[in-house]
């Protein structure tokens, strides 16, 4: 759990190591069954202009400590919230027949685990009877008064939510939901999602244009990771390069290719790791809020040490 008002989030991981980076102020409530892409779905809103206020991963078990039912009778008493995104997994009851009394887009994935026998990634992920992916995008369907999924090619929104299937396409279904009401998003829209590789490898290809991608620059600290990965993976042949893991146009093999062959450590490898580690430990002025104790290295089917 986490609020980007109070920059306090328990458990410490919603966020990643720079939460100032991605839980950013603003109006929109978070409610998912993936702790990951809770962090996810709040950078992809800023490109919309979109903040958040608080972030909530309940998790995919059996039993669901809190539900979407407790989330919206929280939501709906948050002055701070307009609007909230649900990232719904199949299995379980527990959005069927909610009053958000607010506006909603609603993710529904996992329609090809209808015909699963057994479970597989989160515990509860495995529908039943009546609870598959489908159902409950009907569920949200008929609880938003619209008629079909939201995509870029078929906008279906109303001023009370919209449903999509692919975590890509909140932002914008949030957007056109809000705008239904007269609502404008919380900032100037930060960054994009297209594409932007950070290595790239053509194997000597003429690829078409929409293929042939740009290379980027990653960010810190990623540009300087893979600088320290491109000397210790590729050797010194690495340094013969303008760039770690640069494109090469001309049909030779790049740093990253050729290190393939020869992955064994080298010297100053545990030295770089360390300092990985170091660097994705650093925090940004976060309050780090632990569990209670009980749960300490706790893993499912295991008691808290």
């Amino acid at each position: 759990m986490a609020d980007s008002w109070s920059r306090v989030r328990i458990g410490g991981a919603l966020g990643g190591d720079h939460p100032d980076e991605t839980l950013i102020q603003g109006t929109v409530a978070i409610f998912s069954n993936s702790g990951g892409f809770t962090t996810t779905i709040a950078q992809y809103l800023a490109t919309e202009g979109w903040g958040t206020t608080t972030l909530v991963s309940s998790g995919k078990d059996v039993y669901i400590h809190y539900g979407a039912r407790d989330f919206a009778h929280a939501f709906r008493n948050d002055g701070r919230s307009r609007a909230a995104v649900l990232y719904v997994e199949p299995g379980g009851y527990y959005e069927r027949d909610v009053d958000f009394g607010k506006p909603v887009v609603a993710c529904v994935v996992g329609r090809w685990k209808a015909k699963l026998t057994r479970a597989v990634g989160h515990a509860g992920a495995m529908a039943g009877a009546g609870d598959s992916a489908q159902d409950k995008e009907r569920w949200f369907m008929q609880a938003f008064g619209v008629e079909a999924l939201f995509t870029p090619d078929n906008p279906v929104a109303s001023r009370w939510g919209a449903v999509v299937t692919n975590i890509a396409h909140i932002p914008a279904a949030l957007t056109a939901v809000m705008a239904a009401s007269g609502a404008q998003p919380d900032f100037a829209p930060r960054g994009s999602l297209t594409l932007k590789p950070w290595l790239a490898n053509d194997q000597g290809l003429s690829l078409p244009a929409e293929l042939a991608l740009p290379v980027v620059t990653a960010p810190e600290p990623y540009a300087s990771q893979l600088a320290g990965l491109s000397a210790q993976v590729g050797g010194d042949r690495a340094a013969e390069h303008e760039g770690p893991l640069r494109r090469q146009r001309d049909g030779r093999q790049d740093a990253g290719h050729r290190g393939a062959r020869s992955f064994g450590a080298r010297p100053g490898a545990a030295a770089a790791a360390g300092q990985f580690r170091a660097a994705a430990g650093a925090r940004s002025g976060w309050a780090e809020r632990p569990r209670d104790a009980r749960h300490r290295g706790c893993r499912r089917g295991q008691p808290g040490r």
